[in-house]
């Protein structure tokens, strides 16, 4: 699956993946030190480390943000869409600020 980091020029941010998930998505993780996400899955408890790569200009975006856009297109539709909420995490807690 391909999953990409997308922003708006007003800082709108989203993920699209080129397939569906296994799972409703419930949430993202920022890891501001490793400059990670992983998708959340409620319903069965999984989370999904992406590997798409979080560059510097992404990152006071996602610091500033509390929700993020989710998008899954198979054949050219859109299969599923879902706006969800987006935590930070770090090892140091100026990365938080």
């Amino acid at each position: 699956m391909q999953i990409d980091l997308l922003a708006t020029r007003s800082g709108e941010l989203g993920i699209l993946a080129n397939g569906s998930f296994s799972s409703d998505v419930s949430g993202v993780i920022f890891d501001v030190a490793e400059r990670s996400l992983t998708l959340e899955f409620g319903a069965s408890m999984d989370s999904l480390k992406l590997n798409c790569p979080v560059g510097e200009d992404f990152v006071p975006w996602l610091k500033a943000r509390e929700f993020m856009h989710i998008c899954c297109i198979e054949k050219g539709r859109m299969i599923y869409a879902k706006q969800v909420p987006v935590v930070k995490v770090s090892i140091n807690d100026d990365d938080l600020v």
